[in-house]
């Protein structure tokens, strides 16, 4: 990777994870809409669907939380843009798509959008990637250096 193909790969994650935060935490819709045109603007130059996709289901997210009509439109983009990507598919099928059907009444469409997701056969992204496992609990003594 080139120096500029770095600074790209890190913007472009900088984009998701601004949005995700401004979801989290709420956030104007003009600054919603501001960070999302520029994230789509880039990852579309870099030719990077999946951040694409993952944009319009966050920024799906935020749509909704505003009471915007929209919202599952920016839904069903991720889900196309995910079309050929199993695990992103997976992703906007159980957020994004998944939500937006719920709230606009879509109540079959929406359950069988979050059976789908839960059907898929991995939940990894990468085989190489390792499961998500939950620490063991640290005694209370152990945590200060004491011992039992």
């Amino acid at each position: 990777m080139t120096d500029s193909q770095d600074v790209i790969v890190l913007a472009l994650g900088s984009y998701t994870q601004m949005l995700s935060l401004y979801w989290d935490l709420g956030v104007s819709e003009e600054e919603g809409s501001t960070v999302f045109s520029e994230g789509k603007a880039l990852a579309s130059r870099a030719g990077d669907v999946r951040t694409l996709a993952l944009l319009n289901g966050i920024y799906s997210a935020i749509r909704l939380a505003h009471g915007a009509e929209d919202h599952l439109d920016y839904a069903k983009q991720s889900v196309r843009l995910a079309d050929g990507d199993l695990a992103m598919r997976r992703v906007v099928w159980g957020t994004a798509l998944t939500r937006s059907l719920l709230f606009t009444g879509c109540w079959s469409e929406g359950l069988t959008c979050a059976e789908e997701a839960m059907d898929t056969p991995s939940r990894r992204t990468r085989p190489s990637e390792p499961r998500f496992s939950v620490p063991t609990p640290i005694r209370r003594s152990q945590s200060y250096g004491r011992s039992s």
